[in-house]
C-alpha cells in the first residue's frame, strides 16, 4: 500500500492549507511583534512622552493588539490543520 495520505480537499484548497502551515511561524512572529509595538506605545503614552496623546494615538495601540489577536488566529488555525493534515510542522 502506498503511504500517501488523501486530504479530501481539492488541489486548490490543499496547497492553501499547506501555505498556511509552512507559514505558522512568520504568523507567530509577527504576532509577538504586535504585541510588543502595542504595548510599547501604550506604555510611552501612558507616561506622558507626547504631551498630546489623544483618541488617535489610542486608537492606533488597539487597532496594533488587535492586529496582532488575529495573527495568533491564524497561528492556531496553522495549527489546526497541521495537525487534521497530518504535516504538522515542529
Amino acid at each position: 500500500m502506498s503511504e500517501t495520505r488523501t486530504t479530501g480537499l481539492e488541489p486548490q484548497l490543499e496547497a492553501f492549507a499547506k501555505k498556511a502551515i509552512q507559514r505558522e511561524r512568520v504568523f507567530l512572529v509577527v504576532t509577538w511583534v504586535g504585541v510588543a509595538v502595542g504595548l510599547s506605545l501604550a506604555a510611552w503614552y501612558a507616561t506622558g512622552a507626547s504631551e498630546t496623546a489623544g483618541t488617535i494615538e489610542w486608537m492606533v495601540v488597539v487597532l496594533v493588539l488587535l492586529n496582532a489577536r488575529q495573527n495568533l488566529r491564524q497561528v492556531k488555525y496553522a495549527r489546526a490543520l497541521g495537525a487534521l493534515m497530518g504535516t504538522r510542522q515542529s
